[in-house]
């Protein structure tokens, strides 16, 4: 009886160990091939202004327009990155609504400058107005200054306050 338990336990754990190498083996690849995953997700991402050739020179080009002691009222900024690049220091419209509601907000704030990441704005109800098709509705209180192109096809369009 002792000699089948002894048996059992030794076969038991050859399969035990095994099991557990080939789950190892299993973790090791998976999160090798993650992390490749991991890496061209955030080229992909809004990280991806890490590895456009194009991002800081239309940085560099917006800072150059805006006087540096002008702040920039911004529609997204996600990233410090912008804040390093461009000269004026930047500011999200919390609180604004509307096109009437942003004008009021940098009229109030003495704010003449807009650059708006198109499709994107951390206020929610102004996402409408910075998608592509609500752009052309800026154009009843601001004057086009630039729009610049990334890349990864991201656009930036710099506007100032009539």
């Amino acid at each position: 009886m002792i000699l089948i338990i002894s048996r059992w336990t030794y076969t038991t754990t050859i399969i035990l160990v095994t099991i557990l190498i080939v789950i190892a083996f299993g973790i090791i690849h998976l999160g090798m091939s993650n992390i490749g995953d991991f890496n061209n997700s955030i080229q992909y991402s809004q990280g991806s202004f890490y590895y456009d050739k194009k991002f800081v020179p239309i940085m560099d080009n917006i800072s150059n327009v805006v006087p540096h002691n002008d702040t920039i009222v911004m529609s997204f900024n996600s990233t410090s990155l912008l804040d390093y690049f461009i000269q004026s220091e930047l500011e999200i419209p919390y609180g604004a609504y509307s096109l009437q509601s942003l004008q009021e907000y940098m009229m109030k704030k003495d704010r003449r400058w807009l650059l708006v990441y198109e499709n994107v704005s951390h206020t929610k109800s102004l996402l409408p107005l910075f998608r592509k098709e609500g752009l052309k509705d800026l154009d009843s209180a601001f004057q086009k200054i630039s729009e610049y192109s990334t890349e990864d096809h991201s656009r930036f369009h710099l506007y100032k306050l009539k």
